[in-house]
């Protein structure tokens, strides 16, 4: 019996406990245990709630006590960081340690943070060396055999002591007493006697033996009976990974090394849906034929079965497929993640979708040939909208511009979750007017029409403006009035912003004013009345005066022509008179007197007389030359003619003088 190995069995129940008992002999996947709590003995089978650890160590203390783990994690997470090294014989780098980490049911946000504060701290440890992103473990290590005062883990060692807790006082002790050469941590493998009979190790010699087929080996390692062969195991894939992810790596390297050289790419191929990280797999290259072979035994495997469990190793096979280089086609990847994601649970979809995600950036690149987009809109659908579906979004409106807008991409999304990715590539595929309208549109719309809080209606208004464009200013008064019934904050910001006293005040001023409109529109129509009438009068008044303004018009002509008449008449008579006078010899005197009769009689006054002298008057008198002063006295030239004629007084011409 090996007193360093314990198995330990989770009971089934919420509030299950944990059954330990010492490990007599493992078969495979079948360990004879002697329990703790009743000494009794019987095999039985590795499985998620059933596992050997050696005793005191970090994976045995994660089944028997997982609060004072996490406890000595809180206290100091570097010491059990340290611990993790001095239980592993090989280098792991920063991801190979957190993954450990997580699998001793650590909080990976957790995880990740003390791992950030610790890691500088690592490189100063003597005990540690840091190699090339890698850590290994340089310190003294406990031996495989240990006493029975050790045999209970809770409280064994105060957590922390990296190098001085009571598991290596124990293993120190026991140093001191067996042979030199004892077998370290490091070799630690619990002897597989499937195949060795039944001799006990003190009669049993070293023989050279056929190696075992490779179907045999893996159905050893992963407990499979009968064992089976390569192909049933290749056509189980998913199950067939799932019992390796019960195996630890030292167990998976041992199972390689059992393999030969050709049955290595077997053990590789299987190792692609060993649903945990697989260090051997990070440098080993897969035939694409071969990886779509192994997705399409995944995809009539888990349609073949209703069993959960399976879905862990194909989202492991799914993580692989994908980053695989040369990539597989598309086709089977797609399928088979539509039909984990039909089946697995709500703690396997963020590693889903981060299979989703990558699949989506590798779509328009190496992925291009083959990918369908009717079978892509069959399965976006069945995704949560985050970064994964937000990504096969993106391939689509690169590989297919014209189908974006499609309905099936964009079933369930929501407001706040399409504002979210629009912080990362699917902006650009948001920013398209088509989807502005087809997509952002309707979703804001129905999701304002079911407001019926405050707190939903504030989320809505703090969406980004590309987002808020798309609600309607009575849509968004109508939501803000739902909410606004059982809520009485709400209720009174909407009186205040409705301003209902106000409006109660407006009625009444708007009654008064509807009164003095209907006042004003009596008034208008007896002033159209007055005014059709006042209209009318003037157009007869017009038409009177125009009547006048004519008669007038043909008087004044008729005056103009008869005072015509008359000048003529009496340029005709003075003319004859003239001639007459000059007839008969007559003198100047005479001749002037006469003309100045006749003038007279035509009401025309003389401005002075021919050789006379008067006082300069500018308003009468015309000088020869110069400009005399006023009552200047100047002497007549000619005489100047004034008309005085019905009150009129019209100057003709003025009288010309000289001065003295």
């Amino acid at each position: 019996m090996e007193e360093s190995l314990i198995v330990v069995s989770r009971l089934p129940g919420a509030d299950g406990g944990v059954r330990t008992g010492d490990l007599l002999e493992r078969k495979g996947g079948v360990l004879s245990v002697r329990w703790h709590d009743d000494g009794r003995e019987e095999d039985v089978r590795i499985s998620g709630t059933t596992t050997f650890a050696p005793r005191g160590s970090l994976r045995h203390r994660s089944f028997v006590d997982p609060e004072a783990l996490r406890s000595w994690w809180e206290r100091d997470a570097l010491g059990l960081i340290a611990r993790l090294l001095r239980e592993t014989d090989s280098a792991m780098n920063a991801a190979a340690i957190k993954e450990r980490l997580r699998n001793l049911g650590l909080e990976p946000d957790s995880v990740d943070t003390e791992w950030k504060r610790a890691q500088t701290k690592l490189s100063s440890r003597d005990d540690i060396v840091v190699k090339k992103g890698t850590y290994t473990w340089h310190g003294p290590r406990e031996t495989t055999k240990l006493p029975s005062a050790v045999a209970s883990v809770p409280g064994d060692a105060e957590p922390g002591q990296a190098d001085g807790d009571s598991v290596a006082e124990a293993v120190e002790e026991v140093n001191q007493a067996v042979e030199a050469g004892a077998e370290t941590e490091e070799a630690r493998e619990i002897p597989d006697t499937s195949a060795a009979g039944n001799a006990s190790p003190s009669n049993r010699t070293p023989t050279a033996e056929a190696p075992l087929p490779v179907g045999e080996v893996i159905s050893n390692a992963i407990g499979v009976s009968p064992a089976a062969d390569e192909r049933a195991l290749l056509s189980r894939p998913l199950r067939t990974g799932a019992g390796l992810g019960q195996l630890t790596s030292r167990d998976v390297e041992r199972v390689l090394g059992e393999a030969t050289p050709d049955d290595k790419a077997i053990v590789m191929t299987l190792l692609f849906s060993r649903p945990q990280k697989t260090p051997v797999l990070d440098t080993h290259d897969i035939d694409p034929a071969a990886l779509t072979a192994l997705l399409e035994a995944a995809i009539a495997e888990i349609r073949g079965t209703d069993d959960d469990g399976l879905c862990a190793a194909a989202t492991w096979l799914l993580r692989r497929a994908v980053a695989a280089e040369p990539p597989p086609a598309p086709g089977p990847i797609v399928e088979l993640a539509s039909l984990v994601a039909a089946e697995t649970g709500r703690s396997e979809f963020d590693a889903l979708d981060r299979v989703v995600q990558e699949l989506g950036e590798r779509l328009p690149g190496p992925m291009r040939d083959g990918a369908d987009p009717d079978a892509l809109a069959r399965f976006a659908p069945r995704l949560p909208f985050k970064a994964g579906r937000a990504a096969l979004i993106v391939a689509v409106a690169e590989l297919w511009p014209e189908r974006v807008t499609d309905p099936a991409w964009w079933r369930d999304a929501t407001a706040e979750g399409l504002a979210a990715l629009a912080q990362g590539a699917l902006r650009r595929v948001l920013v398209r007017p088509d989807v502005a309208q087809r997509v952002i549109s309707p979703v804001m719309e129905r999701e304002l029409a079911s407001v019926t809080s405050r707190t939903r209606l504030a989320r809505l208004m703090a969406l980004p403006s590309e987002f808020v464009e798309h609600l309607q200013a009575g849509e968004v008064a109508a939501a803000f009035q739902r909410a606004a019934v059982d809520d009485p904050y709400a209720s009174a910001w909407l009186d205040a912003l409705e301003g209902r006293e106000r409006v109660a005040s407006l009625r009444q001023e708007l009654d008064r004013a509807q009164e003095e409109v209907k006042e004003a529109a009596e008034r208008r129509v007896h002033a159209e009345a007055q005014a059709a009438d006042m209209s009318a009068r003037y157009a007869d008044l017009e038409l009177r005066l125009q009547q006048q303004h004519d008669r007038v018009a043909g008087l004044r002509a008729s005056q103009g022509r008869q005072l015509q008449i008359d000048a003529i008449r009496a340029l005709a008579e003075l003319a004859a008179e003239v001639e007459e006078l000059a007839a008969a010899n007559t003198g100047p005197e005479v001749m002037v007197e006469r003309v100045r009769g006749l003038v007279s009689a035509q009401e025309i006054e003389p401005i002075g007389e021919v050789g006379g002298q008067v006082a300069f008057d500018r308003a009468l008198h015309e000088p020869l030359m110069g400009a005399p002063a006023a009552d200047t006295a100047v002497t007549v030239l000619r005489p100047g003619y004034r008309w005085r004629a019905g009150g009129e007084d019209v100057l003709l011409h003025r009288a010309v003088v000289s001065v003295e």
